[in-house]
């Protein structure tokens, strides 16, 4: 069984279109291009020259966390969760 790797960040600006409001949770994978970073959805089409992805929606790097693997309560958690009891 091997660990399902994926991200989420806060979304730093408003789709409309894909029905995404600013700091809503974006989930998928992360892209980092210098200091920007995206949260991208899933491969649409790909060949040796391009790729085309679901989304690519600018993200908050300090929001930006890893899923644990960890489901505590049947609610995923990510890095920098804070979880009481």
């Amino acid at each position: 069984m091997s660990k399902e790797i994926k991200f989420r960040g806060r979304a730093l600006k408003e789709f409309p279109e894909l029905k995404i409001k600013k700091g809503d949770w974006l989930y998928g994978d992360v892209v980092r291009g210098g200091k920007k970073f995206w949260i991208v959805g899933e491969v649409v089409e790909a060949n040796d020259e391009y790729i085309s992805l679901e989304q690519w929606i600018p993200v908050d790097p300090k929001t930006i966390g890893q899923y644990s693997g960890l489901k505590p309560e049947s609610k995923e958690m990510y890095q920098g969760d804070i979880i009481s009891m």
